[in-house]
């Protein structure tokens, strides 16, 4: 018999596709209408990728994956009664009282907390990535001082280009970073477009770092306040992008999930696009000395030759091959030198059967976005997750693209034979400095730098403490190990000092020492379980998409280890838990589960007293079997 406890988390569907500019597939957009639990919208997920066989397709497979992480965050950011809540904003009554007692820098600067003081042991550096940037900005006068935004880890600087790097809010660690902008005219202010835009551009539906609206600082971020916000209190929306106008100074331009907003006197008060609307702004860029401005929303341009007032929409007819509503992404890019030159990319699709998906879409206008050429058809771009364009300054044919790869051409975008090489995947941003012309990238990675207009690249992202875990499991009586299993940078091996080690990449998730055995740990990774060996750093898969689960395998499985016998392993999936009586190579299901499952949002554990009692939780139901 097994023994369940039900209890119900309801959420507002709404949050997740509210937006028109989503890029949920349509077909799966009709399939969660009225749905209003997190179990079914979870069943109805799952019952729509398995049905698609997302194992056999890349880009379904990267979509289904990114719907778990939802389930992870969303589960555990839930109010006592399964709503929603603003995660953020819980860090802003401790920024205000903070400022209210002015409270010394250096009090509110580096990892620290409202309850203490905490020391960083790493990882600081990690050859192959330490943790996702979205956004950065460079110093209007120092080459060496650059600024990063966090995902999920705030704002950081470095003062000697990216050789060490300071967290600048340490009081609010959760904080989403989408644009960044050092004042012009006075480089100790900053400003910060909090919300995290990039993980909402695939449909609202995974971790999700909603705004707060814009901080400010004006003593080189010592301290911040919080502007007045972009939209009105209780409103949910995420941030893209924000910019200062190169010729007036006072103005200021945010790219958010609610449309394009502007504002004219340093931030203070804001207004709303009405050509724009509701719909999600992706980018923006503003020409030096000309008046120019375009923005872009999943689909369409709008250019303004008046500084942003207003935005003109470009006609359907300007492009001879149109986006098509399985466009999930616009970015644009601008060169200096060639003030009259604008490249759109049209890119991201889904892999859907009897779909045109196709659009990869790369076009160049020389006359400031009045009249466009379709360069390439083809573009190298796959996914509306991330996606980003820069120029080379001395030379306009050279444009760098950075998706899920990063890829050069040296003939506007005919062709891209350079695939960069020694940097980590999925690119947010990429940014020239002005002075001295090299480019950075901030990906899933951190920050790169390249020489050779990205081609090549090298990390620079020492001391930045930003990686995103989800589980980490130390070993009992021995302080310096821990195993950790991080989004989008594998798992992470830290073995009796403040240096962590690369074990495997991908989705690290769930992480197990054997009991009483410091050499042997269990981890889960994306879909499947691997045996771990720590003195011989050799892993081994002992659970395998497709085998053995009868094509029930779904991703981030909960680990239990047996407390008696470390020959008995659990793994919590979708369809239910999972048990080896042999070290992991046979494996049988104990029951079914709900459709959130007992992986990402839910867990395992097994009784150190009864040890064959094991406590299986997934979205809406605990189960003792």
């Amino acid at each position: 018999m097994k023994k369940k406890i039900i209890i119900s988390i309801l959420f507002s569907l709404a949050l997740i596709y509210s937006n028109a500019q989503l890029a949920i597939s349509p077909e799966l957009k009709v399939s969660l209408q009225n749905k209003s639990s997190f179990n079914e919208v979870m069943q109805t997920v799952t019952d729509y990728y398995v049905q698609n066989e997302y194992t056999k397709k890349p880009q379904l497979f990267s979509e289904f994956k990114k719907w778990n992480r939802w389930a992870w965050y969303e589960s555990r950011h839930l109010d006592a009664n399964g709503n929603f809540v603003n995660s953020n904003k819980k860090n802003e009554p401790i920024l205000n009282s903070l400022m209210q007692a002015k409270q010394s820098a250096n009090e509110i600067n580096g990892t620290t907390s409202n309850t203490g003081v905490w020391t960083s042991f790493g990882p600081s550096n990690i050859t192959s990535g330490i943790g996702r940037v979205d956004r950065l900005a460079f110093h209007p006068t120092n080459a060496n001082i650059i600024y990063a935004g966090a995902t999920a880890g705030g704002l950081w600087r470095t003062i000697d280009e990216g050789t060490s790097w300071q967290a600048l809010n340490g009081y609010i660690p959760q904080l989403g970073v989408s644009g960044i902008v050092v004042d012009a005219d006075n480089p100790n202010t900053l400003y910060v477009l909090s919300g995290d835009g990039d993980s909402f551009a695939n449909g609202g539906f995974i971790y999700q770092r909603r705004s707060i609206g814009i901080l400010k600082s004006t003593d080189g971020g010592n301290s911040w306040f919080k502007l007045s916000n972009i939209l009105p209190e209780g409103i949910i929306f995420y941030g893209f992008k924000l910019i200062q106008s190169p010729d007036f100074h006072n103005r200021f331009f945010a790219c958010t999930s609610n449309g394009l907003y502007r504002s004219t006197d340093y931030g203070q008060t804001w207004s709303q696009d009405a050509t724009i609307g509701l719909n999600t702004v992706f980018d923006i860029e503003a020409v030096p000395n000309s008046g120019f401005v375009y923005a872009c929303t999943q689909k369409d341009v709008y250019v303004s030759a008046n500084w942003g007032n207003p935005f003109t929409k470009v006609s359907a007819g300007a492009f001879s091959q149109q986006p098509t509503a399985f466009t999930q992404r616009t970015s644009l890019a601008i060169s200096l030198n060639a003030p009259n030159t604008l490249y759109v990319l049209f890119g991201g699709s889904y892999s859907l059967p009897n779909t045109v998906n196709n659009v990869k879409l790369l076009y160049r206008s020389n006359d400031n976005g009045t009249t466009y050429t379709l360069v390439n058809n083809n573009a190298p771009v796959t996914s509306g997750y991330a996606s980003t364009m820069a120029v080379n300054p001395a030379n306009i044919n050279n444009l760098i693209i950075g998706n899920i790869s990063v890829l050069s051409s040296t003939d506007g975008g005919a062709t891209f034979p350079n695939t960069g090489n020694g940097v980590h995947d999925d690119f947010h941003d990429l940014s020239y400095n002005p002075l001295n012309n090299l480019l950075y990238a901030g990906c899933d990675g951190g920050v790169y730098r390249s020489i050779s207009n990205g081609v090549s690249w090298s990390n620079r992202y020492n001391g930045l403490n930003i990686t995103q875990y989800y589980h980490m499991a130390g070993f009992e009586g021995i302080d310096g190990i821990a195993l950790a299993g991080a989004q989008d940078n594998g798992v992470h091996l830290r073995n009796g000092s403040n240096t962590f080690t690369y074990v495997n990449g991908g989705d690290g998730f769930d992480v197990k020492f054997l009991n009483g055995n410091s050499n042997i740990a269990y981890y889960s990774l994306n879909a499947a379980v691997f045996k771990y060996t720590v003195n011989t750093n050799v892993s081994q898969q002992r659970l395998v998409l497709g085998t053995g689960i009868n094509d029930q395998n779904f991703f981030y499985p909960s680990i239990a280890i047996h407390p008696t016998n470390n020959n008995i392993i659990y793994a919590g999936y979708i369809s239910g838990v999972w048990r080896s009586n042999n070290d992991g190579l046979l494996w049988t299901n104990l029951f079914q589960s709900g459709s959130a499952g007992f992986a990402a949002a839910g867990g395992l554990a097994v009784s150190p007293d009864v040890p064959d009692r094991i406590y299986a939780a997934n979205g809406t139901t605990f189960a003792v079997p």
